[in-house]
C-alpha cells in the first residue's frame, strides 16, 4: 500500500499548498480507514477465540498506518525543502519567476491572437480552433499560477507557509515515532501468540 501511495502522491508535491493539503488529507483518511478495519477484524477474531490471528490483524494494521505515516513525513519533508530552497535565494527566484511570467504572457498573447485569427477564418477546422483554444486556456492557467507564486514569495506568504509546514512536519514526525512504538509492540504480541501456539503443538 505504501508504494501505491508514493506513486499517487509524488506528483502532487508542488508549491501549491492546496494540492499538498489534499494529498495529506487523503493519506490521513486512508490511515484512519486502515486502523478501523484492522481493529474491527481483530475484535471479530478475538470474539471467536482466535487470539493469534487477532494479534496478527492488529500488527498488520499498525504496519499499514506506519507506512502511510512515513509517506506523510516524506511529503512534508519534500515540501519543506522546496520552500526552504525558494527562500534561500529569494531574489534569484523572484527574478526567475518574473522571467517566466514574461515568457508565459508572450505565449498566451500569441495563442490568443491565433485563436482570434482562426475564428475569423471561415475555412478553419473546428479541431484546429479547439486545439488552440485549449492551449490558450492552459497558458492562462500557468500564468495565473506563476503570478501567485511570485506574489506569495514577494509578499512573505512563503515564509508563513514555511512556518506552518515546520509545525506540521514536527507533528508528523512525532506521530510516526508513536506508530513505530505501537507497531513494535503489536509485533511482539503477535510473535508471543505465535510462539505459544508452536509450544502447544510441540
Amino acid at each position: 500500500m505504501a508504494n501505491t501511495i508514493a506513486a499517487q502522491m509524488s506528483t502532487l508535491i508542488t508549491l501549491d499548498n492546496s494540492k499538498v493539503t489534499q494529498s495529506l488529507r487523503t493519506i490521513k483518511n486512508m490511515a484512519r480507514a486502515a486502523s478501523t478495519e484492522a481493529r474491527a477484524h481483530a475484535e471479530a477474531l478475538r470474539a471467536v477465540g482466535n487470539s493469534m490471528q487477532a494479534a496478527k490483524s492488529e500488527y498488520d494494521g499498525y504496519r499499514t498506518q506506519l507506512d502511510l505515516a512515513r509517506q506523510r513525513v516524506k511529503m512534508l519533508t519534500d515540501q519543506h525543502k522546496a520552500l526552504a530552497d525558494m527562500l534561500a535565494d529569494k531574489s534569484g527566484n523572484l527574478k526567475s519567476l518574473s522571467s517566466k511570467i514574461d515568457d508565459l504572457t508572450a505565449k498566451r498573447d500569441e495563442a490568443r491572437q491565433q485563436l482570434k485569427d482562426l475564428k475569423n477564418d471561415e475555412d478553419a477546422e473546428a479541431s484546429s480552433v479547439n486545439k488552440v483554444q485549449q492551449a490558450y486556456k492552459d497558458l492562462q492557467k500557468q500564468l495565473q499560477e506563476t503570478k501567485r507564486e511570485y506574489n506569495d514569495l514577494a509578499n512573505g506568504r512563503v515564509n508563513e507557509k514555511f512556518a506552518r509546514q515546520s509545525q506540521q512536519l514536527a507533528a508528523a514526525q512525532l506521530d510516526q515515532a508513536k506508530l513505530e512504538q505501537q507497531t513494535s509492540a503489536a509485533q511482539d504480541a503477535y510473535v508471543k501468540q505465535l510462539t505459544g501456539l508452536k509450544n502447544l503443538q510441540n
